[in-house]
C-alpha cells in the first residue's frame, strides 16, 4: 500500500501553482489567439483539479502564498481573493474556467 510522501503537498503545491499562474499570465497577453485561449482553458482545469484533489491544503497555499503575489495584486483577505478560492472549491469545471479566463 502506498503512503503519501509527508510534506509533498506543502512543497509541490506552491511551485505548481506559481507555474500555472505565470503560464496563464503569459497566455492571457494574447487571449484572442485560439492556442492561447486553449492553454488558458487547460490551465484553469489544472488549477481546479488541484483544488478538488487537495482541498483545504490548496486553499491555504492559494491564500497564503500564491494569490498575494499574483500579478493582479490580490490584497490579503480581499473580496477577490475569497471569490477566487470560493470558485475553486464550488464552481463546476466549465464555470471555473470561464471565471478564471475572465479575471486573467
Amino acid at each position: 500500500q502506498r503512503r503519501p510522501i509527508e510534506g509533498f503537498q506543502e512543497f509541490f503545491l506552491p511551485e505548481a501553482g506559481r507555474a500555472l499562474f505565470l503560464s496563464a499570465v503569459a497566455a492571457a497577453s494574447n487571449a484572442n489567439d485560439a492556442q492561447c485561449h486553449a492553454l488558458l482553458t487547460d490551465l484553469a482545469g489544472m488549477l481546479r483539479s488541484l483544488g478538488v484533489f487537495c482541498g483545504k491544503v490548496w486553499e491555504r497555499v492559494l491564500v497564503g502564498q500564491i494569490l498575494p503575489s499574483y500579478p493582479l495584486c490580490y490584497q490579503a483577505d480581499s473580496q477577490e481573493m475569497h471569490a477566487f478560492v470560493w470558485h475553486v472549491a464550488n464552481s463546476s469545471d466549465p464555470d471555473f474556467r470561464e471565471f478564471f479566463i475572465k479575471i486573467i
